[in-house]
This record gives C-alpha cells, structure tokens and sequence, in this order.
C-alpha cells in the first residue's frame, strides 16, 4: 500500500511538472511570440549595431552586437543604427506582436566630394555651369564657372554694393537686402521693394511705415514675399505690387518665417509672441515653444505646434505638404494633410538653417558627425559627408534635377584655399 501510494505520488509529481514546464514553455511561446515581434537585423561584416533609446530629451544606444543579431522585441517603433567604420546608417521601423522581421541595414559609402570652385562663398546657387554666390568677405555678388576658380562681378545693373542678404527663389531671380533697402533681381536687373500701404486681410486699417524697419524676410519661388516688418507680418504678393497685406499683427522680436509655394506660411519667435486670432488665455501661455502655422486669406485658419524648447529654422517642402522645423531636441517633420509631428533625429543639429529639401520625401541635415540624408517614407538616414569641415559650412544647393548637392565651405586658415564649394551626387 505504501509503495502505490509513494507511486501515485511520483506520478502526480511528475504529471505537475510537465504540467508546469508545459505551462512555463506555453508562457514563453505566447509572451514571445505572440505579444512580441521577432527581429533579426543583418548589416554588413564586423560592423556595429545599435538599438537608440530616443526621447525628446536625447538619446542614448546600447549595443546589440555585430555583423547579425537576432531577437524578439516588444511592440511599437525602435530605432536602430548600424556603424560601419565612418559609414553610419540609421533606420527607424514598427514592430507589430506576432509578427517577424529582417531589416538588411547596409550604410551607404561616404561620398567622396568633387571641386567645384575654390571662391569665397555663401548663398549659392547653380545654373548650368555656372555658380552665383554672395562673396561674405566683400558683401558682392559673383559668378564663377564650374572648375575655374576667378570669379567676376554678377552681372547685374545697377550693381549693388554692399549686400547683407541675398535669397535666389530660382535661376535668375533673388531677394536681396543690399545699401539699406530690399530689392528684387530678375535677370540681370535690380528694382528696389518697398513696404508701405499696408492694409489688413479685410482691406482696413493701413499702416504706413518705413522700410529699415524690416527685421527679416522670406520668399518662395513665386518671388511672394513674407517679411517681419513695422507692425507684424506682412505678405507682398509680388515684388513690384504696389500694397502689401499685413497678414498678421503680432508681436515679438527674431521670428523664424517660412513660406510655402501655396499660402501656407508659419512663424515663431524667441521671446513671448500673441496672436489676433487667439483667445486671451492662449495669448498669456504663448511662449517661443510654438509654431504658428497660417494660411493667406483666410483669417480662421490656424494650427498651433506646440515646441519643447525653441525653434531654430522652419522650412516646408517642395510640394508644400510638409515642414521641417528644428530645435534643441532635432529634427521634426510636420504632415500639414494628416496633422502628424514626427520627431525624426534627437541629435543636435548642427547648422539649422541648412535643413534643405531634397525632394518631397528625403531632407538634409548636418549634425556634429556630418551631413545625413533622411528618407521620410523608411525613416531611413544614411551619412553622407564625413564631419571634416562641418563646423565651416556656410550654404547648400540641391539640383533637384541633376540630383546634385552643391556646398561651400570658408576655411580659418588664412595660408591656404579660404574658400571652396563642392559637390556629391545624392
């Protein structure tokens, strides 16, 4: 009787511990494989990978391992990196439950750049052959042709001394701060721009003011003209339209413009700014933290964004569905269509104002590294330009057509070339 019941006992034992190791097997395969999603990440041989922990405060990465990892992650978006000597590519995916995954991470070779011109250069701009360009040293205008490196005057009358600014919104066509006043080149000519006659959106309340009030200035390429000026902004349809409307009365000092190429405009400030279409409890919680995002003739429109800390450069794409703005935390991308704000990069951008549009999906930034390629479409980011001499940066071009990065560099280094401007295929 003993031994049956010892044996029963053995069995029940044994049969609640298959029971449990079944269990423990069931828990592992459901937690893993049904609430997780499986991924395995190949990148080039004896290269680094990373998953980046990104948060609006910064970042930080933890290695995976090398060459090939495979492992199972809980759901949503995980940005990974892969290092591959000074190659260095960026990938940002949604993981879903159940699902698997294999992402072939292979970082894009570093450009290597080809010599334009050695000039002293900022604001170029490319046609053909040739590259106009603002020389910084001088405050002139130049031309120089692709491969020589003696510029001359820009052909223009009459030739203006002293440019501060200059904007080209296409091949012969520029804004230009030049002598203390605005002006409008088009095709080898200069007439100046005046803003007076000012009238609001209903067409009341003119405003007069004088010219050296202006504090900055934005164009697209329909040459419309959005400035921060006298009383708040104003919006010139053409250069060479006789009134202007002041499309916005608001307050604040240094604000960031931008201007769409479909009346889309948007704005922000580095100090408290209010806002005519705001009720009083928002104007008193504004702050430099927002965006403003309007739209020429119509007054109710407006879309608020709201910022961590302060914006650096607002710039919206080419077909003018979508805005790039960059502060302290990165690089965002705002969806005017779907209303959605995505936080694409957290590293410090290094030059803000150089975050150019390459087409309607791909952006280009600088940070401390170099210069990045961003495919919106993937959240794929690929290193393109190493950081030899990012810090002495001064402009970008993209050549949409020809799919050509054009960049001009001033070197400290009085002995040698001072400046140069080069260019890479992207």
């Amino acid at each position: 009787m003993n031994d049956d019941y010892i044996k029963r006992n053995k069995r029940i034992i044994a049969i609640g511990a298959i029971s449990l190791i079944s269990l423990l097997i069931l828990f592992y395969i459901i937690t893993n494989f049904v609430f997780r999603g499986r991924v395995k990440i190949v990148a080039p041989k004896n290269s680094s990978i990373y998953q980046l922990d990104i948060k609006t405060t910064g970042y930080s990465k933890k290695l995976l391992g090398k060459s090939s990892v495979s492992f199972t992650s809980n759901a949503g978006e995980f940005t990974y990196q892969v290092e591959d000597g000074q190659k260095n590519a960026i990938q940002t995916v949604d993981i879903k439950s159940g699902k698997s995954y294999e992402f072939i991470i292979n970082p894009s070779e570093i450009k290597s750049p080809n010599t334009a011109s050695r000039v002293t250069a900022t604001s170029i701009n490319v046609l053909s052959n040739s590259i106009s360009y603002l020389n910084p040293t001088y405050n002139y205008l130049e031309r120089v042709n692709i491969g020589n490196n003696i510029p001359s005057n820009y052909p223009v009358s009459p030739f203006p001394g002293n440019v501060n600014e200059i904007l080209w919104t296409n091949s012969n066509q520029a804004i230009l701060k030049y002598d203390n006043k605005v002006g409008f080149l088009d095709s080898g000519k200069i007439n100046e721009i005046t803003f007076n006659e000012v009238r609001l959106e209903n067409g009341s309340d003119a405003y007069e003011f004088l010219d050296q009030e202006l504090n900055n200035f934005v164009a697209n390429s329909k040459n419309q003209i959005l400035a921060s000026v006298g009383p708040g902004i104003v919006l010139k349809q053409t250069p060479k339209s006789p009134g202007d409307i002041l499309v916005n009365e608001v307050q604040g000092q240094f604000i960031n413009l931008a201007l769409s190429n479909n009346d889309y405009y948007a704005y922000s400030a580095t100090e408290d700014i209010s806002d005519e279409g705001e009720s009083a409890e928002q104007k008193e919680n504004d702050t430099d933290r927002s965006i403003f995002l309007r739209k020429v003739g119509d007054s109710k429109f407006i879309n608020k964004i709201e910022s961590e800390s302060s914006v650096t450069a607002i710039v919206f794409s080419p077909d003018s569905k979508k805005m790039a703005y960059v502060n302290a935390e990165g690089l965002h991308v705002y969806d005017l269509i779907s209303n959605k704000n995505t936080l694409l990069y957290t590293k410090q951008i290094a030059k803000p104002n150089l975050t150019t549009w390459v087409d309607e999906n791909k952006l280009i930034y600088t940070d401390q590294e170099g210069v990045w390629e961003m495919n919106i479409e993937n959240l794929r980011a690929d290193k393109i330009i190493d950081n030899a001499n990012i810090t002495y940066l001064q402009s970008f071009f993209v050549d949409r057509d020809e799919k050509i990065l054009y960049y001009s560099i001033i070197l400290p280094n009085p002995s040698g070339d001072k400046g140069l401007i080069e260019y890479i295929g992207i």
